[in-house]
């Protein structure tokens, strides 16, 4: 009698994968941490146009938290060169009361000579963390047609697009900067089209005068509840400790995010909080969490976007297309942005079983509650 197929399964996980490239030289792949090949990774990134400060790749391969960064190689037999890497990025989400196990599957590239028996090689490597039951979904953002078509020929299927939402208060110096002297002379009528925009909106029907704005500090980021903040009913809701938290948007280099906090004027406590990047007098949301039983993620975006000038002239957000957040930033006057961003331009996809008990929630986009900013790709 042939093993049960997930032992089988489990097996094949710990193998070591043998390909050969184009040049006949054998390869294969092996499980490591990031940093016994750090300086044979960075090589890696700068042979193929992609350069990685040593800085960045501190951060990225060691300061998830409380978590590893799980890596994969692509070696040449007997050599310790690096001819190809992937890498997934560990995180956690709520689903009502069910923990879900997710991987953010990044860095995936290969010499060219490597492919595309390297990068195929390299994916099964980490599919496997899903096929072994470790995992309950890899979750993958490819920025360009090539890898995003590979990856779907490996079983990935697209969950939804990203979408870039923005509200503009004042123009001027958004298209002064982009458009000139012509950018200034149009300002005054974009900004008379927003603002009718919001009013026949449910911009102000849906903004809470009760609610304030608090910058944080680190010391309160650590100490906010957010683990015991209950999920959304029905929705994917990414689940930061406050460490990761810290680890996360405080301690990127290259990157300064601000922690916002929102408080009641009649309830005592944080009872949420947005993380936002603020230059050029545009502010852009990159996560947000709220206690659902105090305020709900549109209630504190909306706030940001009532503190006059104190952030910006011009608020974003990137959500998924056809999520509940996207509603409810349309029908409050948001415009939607084609083509402007690089996070606007690809999609959100996944990997799972399909026995998996919420195998028909994953491929809903109703059910991804989720912000740009959860990702480290």
């Amino acid at each position: 009698m042939l093993p049960h197929r997930s032992l089988i399964v489990r097996a094949i996980a710990w193998v070591k994968v043998i390909s050969l490239g184009e040049d006949g030289v054998g390869s294969l792949v092996e499980q490591c941490d990031g940093f016994q090949f750090r300086e044979e990774i960075l090589s890696l990134f700068e042979r193929n146009a992609q350069p990685l400060s040593a800085q960045y790749f501190d951060w990225y391969y060691g300061r998830n938290g409380s978590t590893d960064v799980l890596s994969w190689v692509l070696r040449r037999t007997g050599h310790r060169d690096i001819v190809g890497l992937c890498s997934v990025v560990q995180r956690r989400f709520r689903f009502r009361d069910t923990w879900i196990r997710a991987g953010v599957v990044g860095n995936l590239m290969a010499d060219e000579n490597s492919r595309p028996f390297g990068s195929l090689a390299l994916l099964r490597s980490v599919q496997s963390l899903v096929a072994s039951r470790q995992f309950d979904i890899l979750l993958s953002m490819p920025k360009l047609a090539p890898p995003r078509n590979f990856v779907l020929r490996m079983g990935f299927r697209p969950i939804a697009a990203w979408q870039r939402y923005i509200q503009i208060f004042r123009s001027r110096a958004a298209l002064s900067a982009h458009h000139g002297p012509a950018g200034t002379v149009l300002s005054p009528l974009v900004d008379s089209m927003t603002a009718l925009r919001r009013r026949f909106s449910r911009f102000g029907e849906w903004s809470r005068a009760d609610l304030m704005l608090q910058e944080l500090t680190c010391d309160q980021i650590r100490r906010l509840p957010v683990e015991r903040w209950p999920g959304v009913d029905g929705c994917f809701v990414s689940d930061f400790s406050a460490e990761m938290l810290v680890a996360r948007f405080l301690r990127q280099p290259f990157q300064k995010y601000q922690f916002i906090g929102i408080v009641s004027r009649r309830e005592e406590g944080i009872h949420g909080f947005l993380v936002i990047d603020c230059r050029r007098d545009r502010t852009m949301v990159f996560d947000c969490r709220t206690n659902p039983q105090m305020l709900s993620e549109a209630d504190a975006i909306l706030t940001l976007c009532r503190s006059g000038r104190r952030y910006g002239d011009i608020f974003g957000v990137i959500t998924l297309r056809e999520s509940p957040l996207s509603r409810i930033l349309q029908q409050s006057g948001f415009i939607t942005v084609p083509g402007t961003s690089a996070a606007s331009e690809y999609s959100l996809l996944g990997f799972w079983r399909n026995d998996h008990p919420l195998a028909r929630h994953f491929e809903q986009p109703s059910s991804w509650n989720v912000f740009h900013g959860f990702s480290d790709v």
